[in-house]
């Protein structure tokens, strides 16, 4: 009889035991955001902290249609994404048909569908613009506004493809940039 109890109270430990060990790696899911990350239910996501590299090429149209050049646009953003949500983008642009370069600094707000997202922004920064060979044309510079609407989708986990639309609003120009373009990049 004696063994008994001492084997009953043996197993009663080691299923405590069991029970208290299980309950720290596996845990639950109802404490604090967060809590639950390495307990065995949730993992972090990809875009937490990350950087990518995008290549972007296009075409830019002014708002009065006239062209005097190839209307293509060639150049690169790199983003910090603060969660999938939330973006940090910083990119330029060279734009062949008004012979002008354009540096843009803003955030990109996103639907963290997997592996489509839609996405919008506001960018802002310098436009300079070149001497497009007309009468009184010279090098300008502009404080420009961009607000952007797009689509990306996720291929292979870490290969971001978007097509983008951006309105390039140069602050005391008579004219405004009409900017559509593909991108393609890697998520570090």
């Amino acid at each position: 009889m004696r063994n008994i109890r001492w084997g009953a109270v043996a197993l009663a430990f080691a299923v405590l035991s069991t029970a208290a060990w299980a309950q720290e790696t596996d845990g639950r899911t109802d404490g604090p955001e967060g809590s639950e990350i390495g307990k065995g239910g949730y993992v972090r996501q990809h875009g937490n902290g990350h950087f990518s590299l995008m290549l972007d090429w296009g075409a830019a149209i002014l708002s009065d249609g006239s062209a005097n050049d190839t209307p293509f646009v060639l150049g690169g953003t790199a983003s910090f994404w603060a969660d999938d949500w939330v973006v940090l983008d910083l990119s330029g642009e060279y734009l062949f048909d008004v012979k002008g370069f354009e540096a843009l600094v803003g955030p990109r707000f996103r639907t963290p569908f997997y592996p489509l997202a839609l996405s919008g922004g506001l960018k802002a920064g310098a436009l300079f613009l070149g001497d497009r060979g007309l009468p009184g044309d010279a090098t300008q510079t502009y404080f420009t506004l961009s607000p952007q609407v797009g689509l990306e989708l996720t291929i292979i986990d870490r290969i971001p493809f978007g097509l983008t639309y951006a309105l390039d609003i140069p602050i005391g120009a008579d004219q405004v940039v009409n900017r559509i373009f593909l991108s393609i990049g890697y998520k570090f």
